[in-house]
Order: C-alpha cells, then sequence, then structure tokens
C-alpha cells in the first residue's frame, strides 16, 4: 500500500481527496433534509392520532389527548376593507288609484342612475373564535342621472301625461351594514359563515328642468300641451329609506394566493318609507310601507399580496321588491293633509355594485 502511494502522483491523491469529503459532504446533507421530513410526517401522525409529543419523546412526555379531532387555530384580529368602484340605481315610485297598468296606476316615476363613484369602508373584528362583529358602508354620489314621470288621467291609455328630466341627479345614496358573522366550517382551503343583521339604505335624487306632454282637463284633450320647464328649475325631489334586518351565508375558497367566495342574503323590511316632494305644485307625499322581503348576492376574488394586505374585485347586487303602503299628501300653500290608506302608494329598488380595493389586517 505504502508502494502505491509512494507511486501515486501528489495531484491524483488530492484530488481523489476532495472527491470523497465531497461525497461525505453529501450524504450529511441528504441525511439532515431526510431527517425533519421524516420527524414531520410522524410528528403529524402522532396529531393525527391525538398524541402531542415529537417522535423520540419518552413515554411520560407524551400528553393524553383532551380531543382526537384538532380544531384549527382560531384567526383573531381587525379587519380594514377599503375599496371604490361603480354603482347603478333604478327605483320606481307609483300611485294607485287609477286606471293605468299593474294594479291599477294613477302615477309613476322611473328614477334611474349609472356611472355613480361609490366608496366602501369595512370593518371586521374577531371577538371570540370563529364570531366577528362586522360593519360595512358604501356611500354613493355623481354619476348620470334620468327621471322620467307618467300619468293616466281617466283614460286606460299607455300614459296621458309624461315629464322627462335629463336633468336629474343623484343626491346621495347610502348602504350600511352591521352585524355579527359565525364560521361554521373553518378548513384549510374552505369557509363558511352565517351573517346576520341590520341594513339601512338611503337613496334620494333632484329633477330639474325638462319637457313635458300633458292632456288638458277640462275638457279633455290628449296629449295637446307640449313644452318645456325651465332649465336648471327644481321639479321633484324623491328619496327612500329602508331599513331592515338580514341573514344569509357566505364562502370562501382559497387556493395558493387566490380566494374565490360569494354569497347572499335574505331579509324583510321594517318602517319603510319614501319622501317625494313636488315644487311646481308646492306639495309633498309621504309613502310608509308594509314589511317587504328583500334580497342580496355578491362574488368576489381576493388575491393576498402579504400576510395584512389583500387586494379585491367584487359585485354585489341588492333588490327591493315592490312594497305597497298608505300615502298622505299635505298642500303646503293651504297647509292641508289627506291621508290615503290601504295600498294607495308603492316603491322598488334595484342596485349593481362592482368595487376594487384592499384588504388590510391588524
Amino acid at each position: 500500500m505504502n508502494s502505491l502511494l509512494r507511486h501515486t502522483p501528489i495531484p491524483l491523491v488530492l484530488f481523489a481527496t476532495v472527491l470523497v469529503v465531497r461525497a461525505a459532504e453529501k450524504d450529511e446533507s441528504a441525511s439532515a433534509e431526510l431527517l425533519p421530513r421524516a420527524t414531520a410526517q410522524q410528528t403529524e401522525k402522532c396529531r393525527l392520532f391525538g398524541l402531542d409529543g415529537a417522535p423520540g419523546d419518552e413515554p411520560s412526555q407524551v400528553v393524553a389527548p383532551k380531543h382526537v379531532l384538532v380544531e384549527p387555530a382560531p384567526k383573531k384580529g381587525t379587519l380594514v376593507t377599503l375599496g371604490v368602484g361603480h354603482l347603478q340605481a333604478s327605483a320606481k315610485e307609483f300611485v294607485y288609484g287609477g286606471p293605468g297598468p299593474g294594479d291599477g296606476q294613477l302615477s309613476q316615476l322611473n328614477w334611474n342612475s349609472s356611472h355613480a363613484v361609490a366608496l366602501q369602508l369595512g370593518l371586521s373584528q374577531e371577538i371570540f373564535p370563529r364570531l366577528a362583529l362586522f360593519t360595512n358602508a358604501v356611500y354613493g354620489y355623481e354619476g348620470h342621472s334620468e327621471m322620467v314621470d307618467y300619468d293616466w288621467l281617466g283614460l286606460d291609455v299607455n300614459w296621458t301625461d309624461r315629464s322627462q328630466h335629463d336633468d336629474t341627479s343623484l343626491e346621495h345614496y347610502f348602504q350600511g351594514d352591521i352585524g355579527l358573522s359565525y364560521t361554521l366550517l373553518d378548513w384549510p382551503s374552505f369557509q363558511f359563515a352565517l351573517r346576520a343583521g341590520f341594513r339601512y339604505t338611503d337613496i334620494a335624487w333632484a329633477a330639474h328642468g325638462g319637457s313635458y306632454i300633458y292632456s288638458t282637463l277640462p275638457p279633455f284633450t290628449f296629449r295637446d300641451d307640449r313644452g318645456h320647464f325651465p332649465d336648471g328649475q327644481l321639479g321633484i325631489a324623491y328619496r327612500q329609506q329602508f331599513p331592515g334586518v338580514f341573514l344569509g351565508p357566505q364562502i370562501a375558497w382559497s387556493l395558493g394566493r387566490w380566494t374565490l367566495r360569494g354569497g347572499g342574503l335574505a331579509g324583510m323590511t321594517i318602517s319603510a318609507s319614501d319622501r317625494d316632494r313636488h315644487w311646481a305644485s308646492d306639495s309633498i307625499f309621504v309613502e310608509e310601507f308594509d314589511q317587504q322581503a328583500f334580497f342580496g348576492a355578491n362574488l368576489g376574488v381576493d388575491y393576498t399580496l402579504k400576510n395584512a394586505l389583500t387586494l379585491f374585485l367584487e359585485g354585489c347586487y341588492d333588490k327591493y321588491p315592490v312594497m305597497k303602503g298608505s300615502m298622505e299628501h299635505t298642500d303646503l300653500t293651504t297647509q292641508s293633509s289627506t291621508l290615503l290608506g290601504g295600498a294607495s302608494a308603492g316603491a322598488s329598488l334595484e342596485t349593481w355594485q362592482i368595487r376594487g380595493g384592499a384588504k388590510i389586517a391588524f
């Protein structure tokens, strides 16, 4: 052996030594990588079988489980949502007791807004494991609005009087929610929760200027009076106020940094009302409605940039079907009022929103 080493060139010996050292280093590195994996796998098996302890612990160090099923760790903290987007709204106002279509309409006003700005502020705070208090507010303004007013005066025709008001402004839109959310299922990639709370919706328009086609009374002449209102003149101001309670599910499915979520709600209005001010005739119509069901749905996608920051895009739809109730008409010139009970008035509202923004966790 010594003879062999003496006749072996020194560079070759050094090269062989380096190869052996590197091979040894690789074996050690591979062993170091395999050990945590094996340890992690064994630890997971211990967890699944309800044992608290690491592989290799003495029996006295292994704690007997209280429950075999291991619940996920609660997610505590505060979540703030900031969003901005696009709002569309469509409302109808009805006065019944005439020869018009549907339920015998005497008057119908259609209010519409599109491309309005919607600002969102939301807050969610977990108060107990799986139970969170949430609030959410959306404020809408600007955009393009218009109103068309139809009347039926003694004839069962399409309409006898009509005024169109392209110079209509959305004075405000507000929707506020407050309630509790309870997570029934909280799996690593799927969550299912129920939400219950109180919702208040408030929207108002003002119609200026416009054109008209009227039928003269008396004697009756069909659609003979045509003209325009002065530009900028305030004609009609209208406001809806719909408080209510709601209940609905919310689900979320996660894949990596992406989360797809959606849900719905159903509710019942409480003391819903509207108010219509006719400036030309100096009169006010106030309507109070019976309880009416309302509905909503939402669908969105989230992308998590960091643990505390998530970007989102979502769409929301809300519908208040036609609700009916009493109407009180007040003539501001004479200060006299007339109350019409029963189903003498009605109102409805639909809104669509597309919003994007950020969620910040604390």
